[in-house]
C-alpha cells in the first residue's frame, strides 16, 4: 500500500514538472509509467507475449484485471505448445499471491509478493526488473502509429550477483502507458506488447477467488541464512577464470561421470555413461557424449555416439552470467533460487553444512519438492547435491527425476589448453531435424538464387482476390523479431529447388510484427498460430491442406510432403 500511495504522490509532483520541450529524464519517464497505472482502481489489459528461443518462437495471449487491491494475470499459450495457460490471482491488502499452471496439474502454489515495482503484474509478465532499469538512452519513436519515448538502458536481475541485461521499452508519450518491451536473458529474448488499459469494464469479482475445489499448496519462507551461505558460495566461485571438475552422477539404474572445463567463454562437458549390470550391483562402461558451449556466440556443440559432430544455439550468455552457467553446469546451484534451510550434518566423516533448496514445480503428489546440497563447513566446497527436477513431455506430463551428485575432484583456477575445446569445421547445424530421418542441407552458395522468394503484404483483399483466381495460396506468418524467420529466409528460400515448390502458389507475409494490425489479428486467430515461423498452406477454395512450424533441417522433405512434390 505504501508502495502504491507513493507511486501516486509522484504522479501528482511530476505532474508539474513539466515534460514537454526537452526530451525528459529517462527516470522520470519510468515514474511517469508507474504512476499511470497505480492511479487506476479498476481497469482491464489485453496483449501479447512473445518468446524467441533463436530456435523456435512461442506467442501467448496475455489478459489483466485489475480491482484494487486484487489482481489476475491470464498467460494463454496455444494447446500444441504443450505449456498451457498461466494463472496468477493476487492480494495486495495480504500481500499474498496464487500461482497456477496446466503444468502443475491441477496444484496452486501460494506465496508472498515480494519486491514489487511497479504494477502488481508487472513481475507476472517479466517486467519488474524493466521498471527498475537504468535509462542510458532516451528518444522518441512510433508504435503501431503512436508516438512513443524509447528507453533503452540496462537492468538488474540481481544485485549481489551484478547481473544486467539490455532492455529497450516504448511508452506512450500521451498516456506514459507501456506500448512494447524486449529484452534478453541467456537462452532467448522476450517482447512483450500491451494495449491501453481500459478503465470502468465491470470486472466480476469471482475472477479473484479460486475455484472451490482447489488444491493450494504454500512455499516455505526463505531462510537468510540458507541464501546468504549460496550467496557467498557464488561469489567465491563466480571469479574463477576457469576450474576442472569431475564428478559420478547417479539417477535410476544408471550411473554416469562427469568430466567439466571450463575458461571463459568455454565449457566442455564429457559425460562416460555406465549402466548396472543385471542382478549385480557392478556398472558397465557405455558410450562418452561430448559437449562444448560456446557462451559469447551462443552455440553449442554435440559429439554422439555416432562420432558426428552437431551444433545447436541457445542465445548467447552475457560475460557477467557465463561464470553462474558453468557453475550451474558444475554444481546445480541457482543463486537466484528459493533456499530454505541451513542444518548442520556429517558426510564421510567431515563436518558439512546441509543447504535445502525448495524447487519451482510441484511434483506429481501435489508437492513442491526439494534438493539439497551437502558444503564442507571449513572450505566452503560442494561434496555432494541431490537435485530433483521435473521434466514436462510434449504433451504436458511431467515426471520428477532425482540426480545424486558427488564431487570426485574439483581444482579451480587450473590451466586448460585451448585445444580442449576445439572442433572441427563446417560443423552441420541441427534445429528440431529428427537424427533418424538424415539431414539436408540447402544448396551450396553458387547455386543459390541471387533473389530470394518475393511475398505479397498479406491484407484480406489479396487474399480474396487469390481465391477468386483459383490458385493455391501460401501464408507466411513471420515477425521483424523472429530468429528463426530469418534463418528460414536465408537458408532456404533462396534455394532454387524452394522456388520451385512454390512458384505456383500465391505467397503472402503476414508480418506479425504490427500485432495491434487488426487484419494481422484476424489473421493469426483465423489459422490459430502460435509459433513462428509458420506456413499455412489454403486450397484454391480457401481450405487448410497442410502447415510447416518452426525452422527444420527437414524442411525441403516437408515441403514437399505438403506440396505434393516429388522431386
Amino acid at each position: 500500500m505504501k508502495r502504491v500511495l507513493g507511486t501516486v504522490v509522484a504522479l501528482v509532483l511530476l505532474g508539474t514538472s513539466g515534460l514537454a520541450g526537452a526530451p525528459p529524464d529517462g527516470q522520470e519517464i519510468l515514474e511517469r509509467v508507474k504512476a499511470r497505472y497505480a492511479e487506476l482502481p479498476a481497469y482491464t489489459l489485453a496483449g501479447r507475449l512473445a518468446y524467441d528461443s533463436g530456435v523456435f518462437s512461442a506467442l501467448a495471449a496475455v489478459q489483466v484485471w485489475v480491482s484494487h487491491p486484487h489482481y489476475r494475470v491470464e498467460v494463454v499459450f496455444a494447446e500444441e505448445l504443450g505449456v498451457g495457460s498461466l494463472v496468477e490471482i493476487g492480494d495486495l491488502s495480504r500481500g499474498r499471491r496464487v500461482l497456477g499452471a496446466e503444468l502443475y496439474g491441477g496444484v496452486w502454489v501460494e506465496e508472498d509478493l515480494e519486491g514489487l515495482e511497479g504494477p502488481p503484474w508487472a513481475e507476472s509478465l517479466g517486467l519488474a526488473p524493466v521498471l527498475a532499469m537504468e535509462p542510458e538512452e532516451v528518444g522518441e519513436d512510433e508504435v503501431s502509429g503512436r508516438r512513443a519515448w524509447r528507453l533503452r538502458g540496462r537492468t538488474t536481475v540481481s544485485d549481489f550477483l551484478s547481473l544486467k541485461f539490455l532492455v529497450t521499452c516504448w511508452m506512450a508519450t500521451d498516456t506514459f502507458s507501456i506500448l512494447r518491451v524486449e529484452f534478453e536473458l541467456p537462452g532467448g529474448s522476450t517482447r512483450v506488447e500491451l494495449e491501453e488499459p481500459v478503465v470502468g469494464a465491470e470486472i466480476p469479482g469471482e475472477l479473484f477467488r479460486l475455484p472451490p475445489d482447489a488444491r493450494v499448496v504454500t512455499r516455505a519462507p526463505r531462510s537468510p541464512e540458507a541464501e546468504a551461505l549460496v550467496q557467498t558460495l557464488t561469489r567465491q566461485l563466480q571469479g574463477l577464470p576457469s576450474f576442472y571438475l569431475r564428478k559420478t552422477v547417479r539417477s535410476g539404474g544408471m550411473e554416469s561421470e562427469e568430466a567439466i572445463w571450463f575458461r571463459d567463454p568455454y565449457i566442455r562437458l564429457e559425460r562416460t555413461s555406465r549402466l548396472r549390470v543385471p542382478g549385480t550391483d557392478a556398472y558397465g562402461i557405455g558410450p562418452v557424449f561430448v559437449t562444448v558451449y560456446d557462451l559469447e556466440r551462443g552455440v553449442i556443440y554435440f559429439l554422439g555416439m555416432e562420432g558426428r559432430w552437431e551444433e545447436s544455439e541457445f542465445g548467447a550468455v552475457p560475460e557477467s552470467a557465463r561464470a553462474l552457467f558453468a557453475l550451474n553446469q558444475a554444481f546445480g546451484l541457482d543463486p537466484l533460487g528459493r533456499y530454505i534451510a541451513l542444518e548442520e550434518g556429517e558426510l564421510g566423516g567431515r563436518g558439512v553444512l546441509v543447504v535445502t533448496r525448495e524447487e519451482e514445480h510441484p511434483d506429481l503428489a501435489g508437492k513442491l519438492p526439494r534438493s539439497w546440497w551437502w558444503i564442507d563447513r571449513e572450505t566452503h566446497q560442494v561434496l555432494q547435491f541431490e537435485r530433483v527436477l521435473t521434466a514436462f513431455d510434449s504433451r504436458g506430463g511431467r515426471r520428477t527425476l532425482v540426480e545424486l551428485h558427488r564431487v570426485e575432484e574439483f581444482r579451480p583456477g587450473v590451466e586448460v589448453p585451448p585445444e580442449k575445446f576445439a572442433v572441427p569445421e563446417g560443423v552441420p547445424v541441427r534445429r528440431f531435424a529428427d537424427p533418424a530421418a538424415g539431414r539436408e542441407e540447402p544448396v551450396p552458395g553458387e547455386e543459390r538464387l541471387q533473389v530470394g522468394l518475393s511475398w505479397e503484404p498479406y491484407s484480406p483483399e489479396g487474399l480474396a482476390s487469390a481465391l477468386r483466381e483459383g490458385k493455391p495460396i501460401v501464408l507466411y506468418f513471420s515477425a521483424d523479431w523472429c530468429e528463426p524467420c530469418r534463418y528460414l529466409e536465408r537458408d532456404w528460400f533462396q534455394d532454387p529447388r524452394v522456388a520451385e515448390l512454390l512458384g505456383p502458389y500465391v505467397r503472402l507475409k503476414v508480418d506479425l510484427s504490427d500485432w495491434r494490425n487488426p487484419a494481422v489479428r484476424e489473421a493469426e486467430r483465423t489459422w490459430r498460430v502460435s509459433s513462428l515461423p509458420a506456413l499455412v498452406f489454403l486450397a484454391p477454395d480457401g481450405r487448410e491442406v497442410g502447415r510447416i512450424v518452426g525452422y527444420s533441417s527437414r524442411f525441403l522433405t516437408e515441403l514437399r510432403a505438403v506440396v505434393g512434390g516429388g522431386r
